[in-house]
């Protein structure tokens, strides 16, 4: 089993992006990670982006610059990140939201660092509703 590497970070939606923009990045962001063989989770709740990629390092961090440079995601922070010896924590894509509107697990978790970050990711999995 090779090396894998993980990464877990947060952003805020830019006041000015367009309502359409989640919709789209989603629907993007499944065909690019898809065929860069990276899997994962994004969940939003309606404010703020959580997201935990894996796969290869480079095209990882390649997707991570990206997210960096996209002017919808501000307040852009990295939580965590390292390799890991499989196996991977998700077989695909997801997206998802929190469950409950009222729910401030992304608010929480995005306060974390490290494996805490990490841990708490995985806790609050349940409480999202992931398509």
């Amino acid at each position: 089993m090779s090396t894998l590497f993980h990464i877990v970070c947060t952003s805020v939606i830019s006041a000015s992006a367009h309502p359409n923009h989640v919709v789209d990045s989603a629907r993007i962001a499944r065909n690019r990670h898809e065929s860069a063989d990276i899997t994962g989770v994004m969940a939003f709740d309606g404010w703020r982006f959580l997201l935990y990629l894996e796969g290869e390092e480079d095209r990882v961090s390649e997707m991570v610059a990206a997210l960096q440079r996209d002017p919808c995601h501000q307040a852009f922070t990295i939580l965590h990140k390292a390799s890991f010896d499989g196996p991977r924590r998700f077989r695909d894509w997801s997206s998802g939201y929190p469950i409950d509107a009222g729910d401030d697990t992304l608010r929480r978790v995005s306060q974390l660092t490290g494996e805490e970050a990490l841990r708490a990711l995985e806790a609050a999995l349940p409480q999202l509703y992931l398509g």
